[in-house]
């Protein structure tokens, strides 16, 4: 082993350290340029990015700009990368799904979950993993009633489009739950909007977000559950060749 002195590694260190602050600086500049229009361009900018980087460091810097993005005030290139970023933002979820204080960080990371389903980096199994889960951790409350119709208020006529049976089935359960808790008062305002938002999903009768786009492949979709997230120090992220 080569005999390296406190000296150089500290200046190895902070070479180290440049080189991140840098990496994050290049990709925060391609986020802060983020919209529909230049989707498709900043998205090969940071693909090319990766192939220049180490992809730990990559996913690490990604994942913090991210989580910075949403959290500290209040699409990727492939299923490594999504699953890297649901799988850290889950496990925030669930941390924050009991807060007694009033804040937006569920809101937030519920939002963007939804949204990686809506662009086709995974399936509608996590979306309903969630929301069942939501639904069943113990009596349902006004807190997780909001943050159910929120997703549906988001995503709800994209899982229609997709998933009608599954979606139809759920909003039963939604209803049952609903009606046989006793967190709930029968005059609230989020019933009312559940009930109206369950009328409009029936009736189709909400215009479909716009997340059609030729630069969206729908055949490398992750489909992995929220329980294969939480789990995995035990069963390993069997959905990533050669991952530990």
């Amino acid at each position: 082993t080569v005999y390296i002195s406190p000296a150089l590694r500290q200046k190895q260190t902070s070479s180290d350290n440049n080189s991140i602050i840098e990496l994050k600086l290049c990709l925060q500049s391609q986020l802060n340029r983020l919209s529909k229009k230049n989707s498709s361009s900043i998205s090969i900018e940071i693909e090319s990015i990766y192939r220049s980087q180490s992809r730990s460091t990559m996913n690490s810097c990604l994942y913090q700009l991210c989580h910075d993005s949403l959290l500290s005030s209040l699409s990727s290139t492939d299923q490594k990368v999504g699953s890297y970023l649901l799988e850290n933002f889950l496990q925030i979820f669930i941390q924050h799904i009991n807060d007694e204080v009033s804040n937006k960080i569920n809101d937030n990371l519920f939002i963007f979950i939804s949204y990686i389903y809506a662009f086709y980096m995974t399936n509608g199994k996590i979306i309903f993993d969630i929301a069942r889960y939501l639904l069943n951790i113990d009596q349902l409350n006004e807190k997780r009633l909001e943050l159910i119709l929120l997703l549906l208020k988001a995503i709800g006529f994209v899982i229609h489009r997709d998933d009608p049976l599954q979606l139809k089935t759920f909003l039963q359960e939604l209803r049952t739950k609903c009606s046989s808790s006793t967190l709930l008062i029968s005059s609230s305002k989020c019933l009312e909007f559940m009930t109206d938002t369950i009328k409009s999903l029936k009736n189709n009768d909400v215009r479909e977000l716009s997340v059609k786009d030729k630069t969206l492949d729908k055949t490398n979709i992750l489909n992995v559950g929220l329980q294969d997230f939480l789990n995995v120090k035990e069963q390993e992220r069997w959905w990533i060749v050669g991952s530990t």
